[in-house]
C-alpha cells in the first residue's frame, strides 16, 4: 500500500510524473500534510466545522500576551484528531526560537506505520497567520 494519499497520486498521474522514479519520503509528506491542516481556518472546511485553527492573524495585532498554552492545545488537538498516521511524542512552545514576528513550537512524533521513523520539526506561526512546519535536520 502506498504511503501517499490518493489525491496526491492522482495529481502526480495527471501531471505525468513517474510514481516509481522518485524517492518518496513519508516523514516529509506527513509534515506537509500537517502544515496544510494547520493552515486551515476553523469554520472554512466544509466537511468538518471544527477542523483547522482559529484566525491566527490577530495574535500579533494585540498588545496583550499570546496564550501559548491554548495554542499548544489547539495544535495538539488538530494533529491528534486529523493526522492519524502519527503519535505525538512531544509538542512544546519554544520561547528561545520565538520572537516578535513569529511563534515557534518544537514537535516530535512517531510515524505509526513505520518502526523507527520519527518526525522532528519546528512549527512556526508568522505575523500573517501562516503556519509553517519545518523539519529539523
Amino acid at each position: 500500500m502506498s504511503g501517499k494519499r490518493l489525491l496526491q497520486r492522482i495529481a502526480e498521474w495527471q501531471q505525468g510524473k513517474n510514481a516509481g522514479g522518485e524517492s518518496y519520503d513519508l516523514a516529509d509528506a506527513i509534515a506537509s500534510d500537517i502544515e496544510l491542516l494547520l493552515n486551515s481556518q476553523r469554520g472554512n472546511v466544509l466537511i468538518d466545522a471544527t477542523m483547522g485553527l482559529p484566525d491566527l492573524r490577530s495574535l500579533f495585532q494585540s498588545h496583550s500576551s499570546v496564550n501559548t498554552e491554548q495554542l499548544t492545545d489547539d495544535l495538539s488537538r488538530q494533529i491528534i484528531r486529523y493526522e492519524k498516521r502519527v503519535a505525538i511524542r512531544s509538542l512544546f512552545y519554544d520561547e528561545q526560537r520565538s520572537d516578535t514576528t513569529r511563534l515557534t513550537w518544537q514537535f516530535v512524533a512517531q510515524v505509526k506505520q513505520v518502526r523507527n521513523l520519527e518526525i522532528n520539526a519546528h512549527i512556526h506561526i508568522s505575523m500573517d497567520g501562516k503556519v509553517r512546519v519545518e523539519p529539523v535536520v
